[in-house]
């Protein structure tokens, strides 16, 4: 990808202990700095007093995006004023909190899974730096500079899928896990609580403890959850439930498993004729379980009309001869 930059050497900033504010255009999630030729990404401290501006290109070879080399820049400016700067691979999803302190990750050169994590002072000293296995997927800091989050994309090592909370004050990571209620739209910090909130817009907030991670909320999401979820993640919960009941199953977690179920296929699983197929075997399963063979074999023999290939021929055969036994 071909960035649009001036071929001119940039210009250096001006000395002396008085400086004029530089210009600042901002365009929706991209700035233009005319005094120092760049034109990259932003982000706002909350208060509006920082700006941090960031470029993944090459300036000299005008290209950005994926590349195998040419390091990219980042300007921390306060008051239209540049208080530090510095060069990096990659640099992406900049934020920068109110005290000065921000995060920059670094998407590295080349295609390997591996990223990097850097935190700052505002006078631009690496506080914090983590390397990671596997690709960035989102970061943010509090809006006081004490915490910062990084998350992970998936991988195939430790790495994978994690988000980590990282107390700058201490330079430290306090955790990484997986949250089970996935990646959010925005955090929320409460130190003096000790709770780091996952925010879904639409959805819901949903609290995690600061110093081991664990999810506070847990029964509430899993309860929620059910109102939102897509149809195909709706039948992914039910299945789960099932498996995890085991033979401890009773009637009244069934009933809970079967209006999973039911509501998935009602609102619109059967866009996918395997989904769909494996909804109905997995409801069929519930009534085996349950000691009802004739609503069993319903579902087993509309799952095996959708789709041929759910295997459940078998099931059929022996809830049939169960019935028959019956009779």
């Amino acid at each position: 990808m071909v960035w649009p930059f001036s071929r001119r050497s940039p210009k250096q900033a001006l000395s002396g202990t008085k400086r004029r504010s530089l210009s600042l255009k901002f365009y929706d999630r991209m700035i233009s700095i005319d005094d120092r030729d760049f034109f990259g990404r932003y982000s706002k401290s909350t208060d509006g007093a920082f700006v941090l501006a960031w470029r993944d290109a090459d300036p000299v070879a005008y290209r950005g995006g994926f590349r195998e080399s040419g390091k990219g820049d980042y300007l921390l400016l306060h008051d239209g004023q540049i208080i530090a700067e510095g060069k990096m691979e990659r640099p992406n999803d900049g934020r920068v909190a109110n005290s000065g302190r921000f995060t920059l990750s670094d998407w590295r050169f080349g295609d390997a899974l591996r990223s990097a994590f850097y935190i700052f002072d505002s006078q631009g000293k690496i506080l914090v730096s983590k390397e990671f296995k596997a690709n960035a997927l989102q970061s943010d800091i509090s809006p006081d500079g004490r915490f910062a989050v990084f998350v992970t994309a998936r991988s195939d090592n430790e790495d994978s899928n994690k988000m980590s909370l990282f107390d700058v004050d201490a330079e430290t990571i306090l955790w990484s896990k997986w949250p089970e209620s996935g990646v959010p739209d925005r955090y929320e910090y409460d130190a003096n609580a000790g709770l780091l909130w996952l925010v879904y817009e639409g959805k819901g907030r949903y609290s995690f403890s600061m110093s081991d991670g664990t999810f506070l909320d847990l029964d509430r999401w899993e309860t929620d959850r059910i109102d939102w979820a897509h149809p195909f993640e709706l039948s992914r919960i039910g299945q789960e439930k099932l498996k995890a009941a085991g033979k401890d199953l009773n009637p009244e977690t069934g009933a809970e498993i079967a209006f999973i179920l039911k509501k998935a296929i009602a609102s619109g699983v059967d866009e996918s004729k395997f989904e769909h197929s494996r909804t109905l075997k997995a409801l069929g399963d519930l009534w085996e379980r349950l000691g009802d063979n004739r609503e069993a074999l319903k579902c087993f023999e509309e799952a095996q009309s959708v789709d041929p290939k759910v295997a459940v021929k078998r099931r059929i055969s022996r809830v049939s001869s169960n019935i028959d036994s019956l009779c």
